[in-house]
């Protein structure tokens, strides 16, 4: 039996053929992808016929159609009863990543350790006479791995990754160019509340999508912590492009950005905003919004916005036509077209795998 694994341009697509002995081939899409390696995997309950060792006398070869693919890994996770192939590349590492707590009594004061840990990846060459460009990304725990920038190649990790390292690395080497990326981690009940905007303001058009302890808006006051205690942080200890901040997040995230970045017009240049949730709130909230900002009047501090947006599943679904209106109310305020760039991917569901695609092509496109 051969095992066929093909990497596709477009979407970038990984299909498997397998061929069995009788050369009848199978013709399957596993993942979607956007870098040098690739994880997949199989769940031996529904594909009986993928067999990737020496079990039950079945021997499987690999081949691997790619030139920049140098190497396979191929192990099973007991606990998920899967098998993980990553296809590796000989990544070189982006840099090391700081991580720091940082306390902020005034503006946390709703955290029962009135703190937020923070994860700073630095360049490899980090010049201190040199300034970098900032990007701010919330979901911090999903970005890149903590203690070794290079691990994603030999740890199962399919969906629990942006792989933001692999993907910065990969913008170094083409365009000679290299961020400063910081991340605040958002992992306990109080995620929501942080990324959600006060809802007296911005009413819920989605109310059953939230628990109710969940519907209690503090984004105001994390964008508070960032403005007085992150960025002060940050541009006392790292050489910082004060004049090139962009902020990035996903799902809650995506909303969050969407309502930093227009808030504090002038001092962000790009937002990435992935699948947002902003569909939550009511489109005459936004609208109000935008509406305050005078777009028009502003339209040399206006950020380019970049959005990302899947169609696959129930979820996805609902944001997508939340994207919809949330694109056509930013043009019927008078943003301009220009600044607004869009990918859209119907297959991509609500997941890191997409994000980590889109990342790719977001943050080269803005130092291409």
């Amino acid at each position: 039996m051969k095992l066929e694994i093909i990497k596709e341009c477009g979407w970038k697509k990984i299909y498997i053929n397998i061929l069995d002995s009788n050369h009848q081939s199978v013709r399957k899409e596993l993942l979607n992808f956007n870098n040098k390696k690739a994880l997949i995997y199989f769940n031996l309950s529904k594909e009986k016929f993928y067999f990737l060792s020496n079990e039950k006398g079945y021997i499987t070869e690999v081949v691997i159609i790619s030139e920049l693919t140098n190497k396979v890994s191929i192990k099973y996770n007991k606990k998920t009863k899967k098998y993980y192939i990553n296809l590796i590349d000989d990544v070189n590492l982006y840099g090391c990543v700081n991580s720091v707590v940082l306390k902020d009594n005034k503006n946390l004061w709703f955290r029962p350790n009135k703190a937020k840990k923070i994860d700073i990846i630095i360049p490899k060459n980090y010049n201190k006479n040199k300034q970098y460009p900032l990007l701010i990304m919330f979901d911090g725990q999903n970005l890149f791995d903590k203690n070794n920038t290079s691990n994603y190649t030999s740890k199962n990790d399919p969906y629990g990754s942006w792989q933001v390292d692999i993907s910065m690395s990969n913008l170094s080497k083409k365009t000679n160019k290299e961020f400063i990326v910081v991340g605040i981690e958002h992992t306990d009940i109080w995620r929501t509340n942080e990324l959600l905007t006060e809802t007296t303001k911005f009413p819920l058009k989605h109310k059953e999508l939230l628990e109710e302890n969940e519907r209690i808006g503090y984004i105001d006051y994390l964008d508070n912590f960032i403005n007085e205690t992150l960025l002060p942080y940050l541009t006392s200890n790292y050489s910082i492009d004060i004049n090139n901040i962009g902020i990035g997040g996903s799902s809650m995230g995506g909303l969050g950005c969407h309502y930093i970045g227009l808030k504090n017009l002038g001092k962000y240049k790009f937002i990435l905003s992935f699948t947002p949730a902003s569909a939550l709130i009511t489109d005459l909230a936004w609208l109000d919004f935008y509406q305050e900002l005078n777009f028009k009047e502003n339209i040399d501090k206006l950020p380019i916005f970049y959005f990302f947006q899947g169609n696959n599943g129930e979820l996805e679904n609902l944001l997508y036509e939340g994207y919809k209106e949330l694109i056509n109310n930013l043009i019927k305020s008078s943003y301009p077209n220009s600044l607004i760039k869009s990918y859209i991917e119907p297959s991509a569901e609500h997941n890191e795998i997409a994000w980590r695609y889109a990342f790719n092509y977001m943050i080269y496109d803005i130092f291409k």
